[in-house]
């Protein structure tokens, strides 16, 4: 007996929703008997399940016979539910507020519910004045999602007994993740889903399924938006050992790549295929890999830009607010005290209690040493998250060799800098502890390698998002923003192995400050941001470097840009910004999308 029960004889008659044709759908009850009624007690019962109902949705289908203005007003009479893993104080839910801004002009006065499983606080006012959120315990992403560790840090064999407890514990999730957002959907007459990286990098592969169930059964357009993919940086063994691929930072989603029944359903729902799916992600190589590697229809994917609000991010004007906003800083590193004193690199290696209790902290060679930082300071940034693959430690590698220049040193001779700053602004991402160790220890090593007249001057700074807190907004008039600390910054840097963009390169660019910046992968992604395919006029000026190779004529090259008038090349990244990252630019992108989606449900 057919796992998908016959649906048409099932509900009588096809549902008709406006102009919207909805063959083969099903209201929210049926569809959860449909679904607990099915026998999924093998990872090759699920297999046979998802292929066949991806075979189905030839037949069972959405289909809009009006213009595309009347798809809009079909939109907005129900509403928008954007759903992603959680809406933290990061790149991709910074980017989503960006889209919700702009579906706010699209679409006047429609409803907005952002489903996740966590929301940090810093969106509360934002989100209660605009938008309806709903919670769903369970769908948080990566090593908060209670299965991710059986799923990609266990290597899983079909004789062992986790192997076969585990699909048990995943189907029933799976249910319960369908259940309670499939009845917030129907209660609310959600009809598009905007769903962010739930099917694309798996964070939460129960999640992932749920939302093929809910768009298939209550046959419910997606806009699957896809910063990053787990291929991007990611082989199996297979390839690393006989195809001599080079291991990656995303290999872990490979581990059951031996096991056909659990990996081909995850290359399925890795994102789904669907007329009724629309692929839209951040860069055209992503696209063209969908479409040559995984067969996609070319019809279904697009690209979306990013915008930068350079009102925001732009230079800063005056030395009070400057100081203003060192001081800020300041105060984050010290716990709010009158004075800030640094902690001793051995110290805080050694202190156990922070271990277990982490709070922003400045570091360097000697404990208790009182700095001032509104003096005059040459900073390094690295705005992110403590995450392996951004390779924090390159910047100590780089700061080494910059040292060992004459040209620099006469540079801070000249400028009077008091001391040389490395700030990195987010959080110790869970999980990634012993990577945050393992910083500590290369910044501790290269103090004893620098030269004695700048061992004590060196510090390295955590701000660990403080800046993101409810308690640090309300305790000053004019709190400081991400922006402020690019705009303060001497230097940026961006040494990741891999970025699905980025986003530092354009945010540097639009602060005029000068940035230092790995070749990443996908490196035509880079090449992209940078723009090396277009005239030099809309090209960004950055500092680059390959792998961890930071030879001569790198360091050389940026010794001598520092050394001179920075304005004439500042001034043209902060141009090339305006020009090709606006929001006028990021809401055709988003109109394009949604056009192409109703295109895909008119025509067969």
């Amino acid at each position: 007996m057919s796992k998908i029960r016959n649906i048409e004889e099932e509900t009588g008659k096809e549902k008709y929703s406006s102009r919207l044709i909805k063959k083969g759908a099903i209201d929210f009850t049926n569809m959860m008997n449909t679904l607990k009624n099915l026998k999924i007690d093998s990872w090759f019962e699920l297999n046979s399940f998802v292929k066949e109902l991806k075979e189905k949705n030839k037949t069972s289908y959405i289909k809009f016979s009006g213009i595309f203005k009347d798809f809009k007003k079909e939109v907005k009479s129900g509403g928008i539910a954007f759903v992603t893993f959680s809406f933290e104080v990061d790149g991709v839910t910074i980017e989503i507020f960006k889209y919700l801004k702009i579906f706010k002009e699209i679409f006047e006065d429609i409803d907005i519910h952002l489903i996740g499983g966590e929301f940090s606080e810093v969106y509360e006012e934002s989100i209660k004045s605009n938008y309806k959120k709903f919670i769903v315990k369970g769908i948080t992403g990566f090593i908060k999602w209670k299965l991710f560790n059986l799923f990609f840090k266990t290597k899983l064999e079909r004789e062992e007994s986790v192997y076969n407890e585990l699909i048990i514990s995943f189907w029933n999730e799976v249910l319960s993740i369908t259940e309670r957002i499939g009845n917030y959907l129907e209660k609310n007459n959600i009809k598009l889903l905007f769903i962010v990286n739930t099917n694309s990098n798996p964070g939460n592969v129960s999640l992932a399924l749920s939302l093929v169930l809910l768009s298939e059964y209550l046959q419910i357009p997606v806009i699957c938006n896809n910063h990053d993919f787990y291929w991007e940086g990611g082989k199996s063994e297979t390839e690393i050992k006989y195809h001599k691929a080079k291991p990656g930072p995303r290999d872990h989603y490979f581990t059951n790549y031996h096991l056909e029944e659990l990996f081909s359903t995850f290359e399925m729902i890795y994102p789904w295929k669907s007329k009724s799916w629309f692929l839209l992600n951040i860069n055209p190589e992503q696209s063209s890999t969908l479409i040559d590697r995984f067969e996609h229809n070319p019809a279904n994917t697009g690209e979306i830009c990013t915008a930068i609000d350079t009102e925001k991010f732009k230079p800063i004007k005056g030395e009070k607010r400057r100081k203003e906003i060192l001081s800020q800083i300041s105060g984050i590193l010290s716990g709010y005290k009158k004075e800030l004193k640094s902690i001793s690199i051995d110290k805080i290696i050694a202190d156990e209690k922070f271990k277990l209790h982490p709070n922003p902290f400045i570091t360097g060679f000697d404990d208790n040493t009182t700095i001032d930082f509104t003096k005059k300071n040459f900073i390094i940034l690295q705005p992110t998250r403590i995450i392996e693959r951004k390779c924090i430690e390159i910047d100590f590698i780089f700061l080494k060799k910059l040292l060992e220049k004459r040209q620099i040193r006469r540079l801070f001779e000249k400028e009077k800098y008091d001391n040389i700053m490395i700030i990195v602004t987010g959080p110790i991402v869970i999980g990634h502890y012993e990577y945050f160790y393992k910083i500590l220890a290369h910044f501790k090593a290269m103090l004893y390698e620098i030269d004695l007249e700048y061992r004590n001057k060196v510090f390295l700074a955590f701000l660990l998002s403080e800046i993101d807190k409810p308690l640090f907004i309300k305790r000053y008039v004019n709190p400081i923003k991400i922006h402020d600390i690019f705009s303060i910054a001497s230097l940026i840097t961006l040494p990741s192995e891999t970025e699905g963009r980025g986003l530092p390169i354009i945010e540097a660019a639009s602060c005029e400050v000068p940035i230092i910046t790995r070749r990443y992968y996908p490196e035509e992604v880079y090449s992209k941001v940078v723009g090396e395919d277009l005239p030099e006029k809309d090209r960004f000026k950055v500092f680059e470097f390959r792998n961890n190779e930071l030879d001569d004529k790198f360091i050389n090259d940026l010794v001598q840009s520092l050394g001179k008038d920075r304005c004439e090349f500042m001034k043209h990244n902060r141009m090339v910004v305006k020009k090709r990252y606006s929001f006028e630019l990021l809401k055709k992108d988003l109109e394009k999308a949604l056009y192409k989606l109703y295109l895909n449900l008119k025509y067969d």
